[in-house]
């Protein structure tokens, strides 16, 4: 009872993102968008080695694996939508080294690497689990050899900042759950006031954190805000998934996000 429960909260989650009226619809039809995991499973049996088609990623290669956050979005090119606008800016910009504080499994770090040549990645994250996929998928994309998977024993400001100061246009990203105040620290990193910056928020952690990395950036940085957005059915644009209803598809892309979620990306004044 309690995973019928769920699966119709989830299919109600997944209506509203949809346009029209749409109390013609059977129930059967409606708890079809429940079984989104199934589909992609036999998709992902059928199409190996798998590849992102969509997106600033486009033409990645990717496991059927990710860590601490949804696989499924990066597979269809629709993760984080609300940055691929900064993300085109950052791949348009001459940086050399990049910073990745929290790299999960390296889509960041090895996505950027692949549209980025001059880019050398340096990927951080506390599990070792995350640093191996990092590494796997480095390889799969023939970039390990600018792309290094960075475990536990590493994740100290001051390697990350050995690496910045070396950099003549420094990129960090910061996805670190709640952990944004301590590592972006000026006198931790004073790399930092060269940098561009895109950090993920997570007030929800730390209440007014988002406050406290705007004031401490504010006179060094240009500060643009980016806020979280429901999925809609337009917003899927991978053709290998047509077979798919369109509540399957619109399941497929959620990333299971606070809806209050914000980002900064912030540039050097």
């Amino acid at each position: 009872m309690q995973i019928l429960q769920s699966l119709k909260r989830s299919v109600k989650s997944s209506l509203s993102l949809l346009p029209g009226p749409l109390d013609r619809l059977s129930a059967q039809v409606l708890y079809q968008s429940g079984f989104a995991t199934l589909a992609y499973r036999s998709f992902v049996k059928a199409h190996r080695p798998l590849s992102i088609t969509e997106g600033p990623f486009k033409d990645m290669a990717y496991m059927s694996e990710a860590v601490g956050s949804a696989l499924y979005p990066k597979i269809v090119g629709s993760y984080e939508l609300e940055l691929h606008s900064p993300l085109e800016q950052i791949i348009s910009s001459p940086h050399d080294v990049l910073v990745n504080i929290g790299s999960a499994e390296g889509y960041y770090s090895v996505g950027l690497a692949l549209r980025m040549p001059q880019l050398t990645s340096y990927g951080f994250d506390i599990e070792d689990r995350a640093a191996t996929l990092q590494g796997t998928l480095a390889r799969l994309n023939k970039v390990s050899d600018r792309v290094h998977a960075l475990g536990p024993k590493q994740c100290q400001a001051s390697f990350a900042e050995e690496k910045l100061s070396q950099a003549k246009n420094p990129l960090i990203l910061c996805d670190c759950e709640g952990a944004e105040e301590s590592w972006l620290d000026f006198e931790a990193l004073p790399s930092l006031e060269q940098s561009t910056v895109l950090v993920e928020l997570h007030d929800c952690f730390v209440p007014g954190l988002s406050e406290k990395i705007r004031s401490r950036f504010d006179k060094t940085h240009r500060i643009a805000e980016f806020s979280a957005k429901k999925r809609t059915i337009a917003d899927f644009q991978d053709k290998r998934f047509e077979a798919l209803s369109v509540f399957e598809k619109v399941a497929l892309m959620d990333e299971g996000r606070d809806p209050k979620q914000r980002w900064y990306f912030m540039t050097p004044k």
